[in-house]
């Protein structure tokens, strides 16, 4: 944390099962939150992932997913004591396979969030796993 600024970052292994020649990867991600209010966030963040499928290319035998999505996010609590927030943000995902085949999607997101107990958004969010980005925004999907 970094007074009005909290920094955030994750990462970890992909497994998709399969054999030796696929099935695994890893990913990364960070974001900053700014709080122009503590209890008005704005969100911007990047996600990565990799994934070997064993699938691909007829010569090679292997694929390469790649997925990348670029984000920002708004986050407003209403009232304090009952935790109710409402959302929207904004998604840009570029997804690669094997560097042939390409898609570009564009995600909004719009919604509300009801965070148990009392505290300002800032206190929210910066009590352990509570903070909406950690998990990601629903973005980055590989499913092959």
């Amino acid at each position: 944390y970094f007074g009005a600024i909290t920094a955030m970052g994750k990462g970890g292994w992909l497994s998709g099962g399969g054999s030796s020649f696929g099935g695994h990867g890893n990913y990364l991600g960070g974001a900053v939150s700014g709080y122009i209010m503590p209890d008005l966030a704005i969100t911007g963040g990047v996600e990565w992932a990799d994934l070997v499928v064993g699938q691909g290319c007829q010569i090679c035998g292997r694929g390469d997913a790649r997925d990348t999505g670029f984000e920002i996010m708004a986050e407003f609590l209403f009232e304090e004591d009952l935790g109710i927030s409402a959302y929207a943000g904004y998604t840009y995902q570029d997804e690669k396979f094997s560097g042939f085949a390409s898609a570009h999607n564009n995600v909004w997101h719009v919604g509300l969030r009801w965070y148990m107990g009392g505290g300002s958004l800032i206190d929210h969010h910066r009590n352990g796993n509570l903070n909406p980005w950690l998990p990601g925004l629903q973005a980055a999907s590989l499913a092959f």
